[in-house]
C-alpha cells in the first residue's frame, strides 16, 4: 500500500464534518499509474477499481495477521516473564541453601 498525494478538503462541499485531508492510496501496483493521473485529471476512470469483496477479503487476512503477530507476542512476553520467574526462585533456593550450613 503506498500514499500517492493528499488534498485539503476542509469545507470542501459545504459540510465540516469532512477529514481535513483526504489521502489517495495504492493497494496494487498495476493502480499506480491509474492515481497519478487521477490527481491531475478528475475525469479519469481507473483501470482497477478495488471491489467491496476484495477489501473484506484483505481486512480479513490483515486481521487475521494481526491475531497471529499478537499472540506470538504474548507468547514471547510470557516465556521471558516465566524463566525470570524461575531463574529467581533458583537463585532464592541456592541462597537458601548456602546459607543453611
Amino acid at each position: 500500500m503506498t500514499f500517492i498525494s493528499g488534498r485539503n478538503v476542509h469545507g470542501f462541499a459545504g459540510f465540516h464534518s469532512l477529514p481535513r485531508r483526504l489521502g489517495l492510496w495504492v493497494v496494487f501496483d498495476d493502480q499506480y499509474d491509474d492515481a497519478r493521473i487521477l490527481l491531475t485529471q478528475k475525469n479519469h476512470k481507473p483501470a482497477r477499481v478495488i471491489s467491496r469483496e476484495e477489501m473484506a477479503s484483505m481486512e480479513a487476512e490483515v486481521e487475521a495477521s494481526f491475531a497471529g503477530a499478537t499472540n506470538a507476542l504474548f507468547d514471547w512476553v510470557m516465556t521471558i516473564l516465566a524463566c525470570g520467574l524461575l531463574l529467581c526462585l533458583a537463585g532464592y533456593v541456592v541462597y537458601g541453601v548456602l546459607n543453611a550450613t
